[in-house]
C-alpha cells in the first residue's frame, strides 16, 4: 500500500464544524462577499457562470447570492459554490474567526504512516482552497504539508466510480495500492468498484448502517 486518501467531513474533521459553524459563515457572508469581489476576475467568472446556468442576469448579484444561500441550506455538492465558499472561509480563517477542526487521532496518525513511508492525500466535496485552508489554521496549527495531493469534485462525484481511477491514475498506482478512509458508505463503495482499499469511519454523529467496508471509531490502532 502506498497512498492514503482521506475525506474530510466525519473522517478527519467533525460534522459539527463544518456544517455549525462554516457553512452558515458562508452564508451569512455570501451576499456582501460578491458584491466585494464583484470586479475580481475569478468570482466575476464563476457569476457569470452560475447565472447562465440559473438563468438569471450576473448582475443582479443578489439573486445569484439568495440562489447560493439556498444551495448551501441544501448542501448541494456545486463545484462553484464550494469554490466561492473556500475563498469566504479563507477570509474567515485569516481574521481568526475559527479554526479547522481536526480529531486529536488525525495528525499522529498521519505522522505514523508517513514516517513508515506512505503518502497522504485528500479527496473532498469541499475546494481544495477549503482543505488546504482547514489544514493550514487548524487546532493542531499548520500541518498542511503531511497532506502531498487534494482532490475535489473537479475529478467528478464522490460516488462516482471514475473519479477514484482518476485519482489512483494521478498518483500513478494500482488502485490495491491506495486506501481510501470517507464515513460515506456510497464513497467507499464507488472507491471499492474502482478497486482501491476502503474504510469506513464511524466517527460522533455518524449514523451506523449494514456495509461491505472494514470499519473503525478513530485512527488510535491503526498502523499502532
Amino acid at each position: 500500500m502506498e497512498w492514503l486518501l482521506f475525506d474530510v467531513e466525519g473522517t478527519i474533521g467533525s460534522l459539527a464544524f463544518v456544517r455549525a459553524e462554516l457553512f452558515p459563515y458562508a452564508r451569512r457572508a455570501m451576499p456582501g462577499f460578491l458584491r466585494q469581489h464583484a470586479g475580481s476576475p475569478e468570482v466575476h467568472a464563476i457569476v457569470e457562470r452560475l447565472a447562465e446556468e440559473i438563468r438569471m442576469d450576473p448582475s443582479n448579484v443578489d439573486a445569484v447570492a439568495a440562489t447560493l444561500q439556498r444551495w448551501i441550506d441544501e448542501d448541494r455538492k456545486h463545484t462553484d459554490l464550494k469554490e466561492l465558499q473556500g475563498m469566504i472561509w479563507e477570509e474567515g480563517f485569516r481574521k481568526g474567526a475559527f479554526r479547522g477542526h481536526l480529531y486529536p487521532d488525525v495528525v499522529p496518525f498521519w505522522n505514523r504512516a508517513r514516517s513508515r513511508g506512505l503518502r497522504l492525500a485528500i479527496y473532498s466535496s469541499g475546494s481544495v482552497l477549503a482543505q488546504q485552508l482547514l489544514l493550514k489554521f487548524s487546532v493542531e496549527g499548520d500541518v498542511s504539508s503531511l497532506i502531498e495531493r487534494n482532490y475535489d469534485t473537479r475529478v467528478g462525484s464522490k460516488s462516482d466510480v471514475g473519479s477514484y481511477r482518476r485519482i489512483v491514475e494521478d498518483v500513478s498506482v494500482p488502485p490495491s495500492e491506495a486506501l481510501f478512509y470517507s464515513d460515506t458508505v456510497s464513497e467507499l463503495d464507488a472507491a471499492l468498484s474502482a478497486g482501491m482499499r476502503t474504510c469506513r469511519l464511524l466517527r460522533p454523529g455518524v449514523q451506523p448502517t449494514e456495509h461491505r467496508h472494514h470499519e473503525i471509531t478513530d485512527f488510535t490502532s491503526e498502523l499502532a
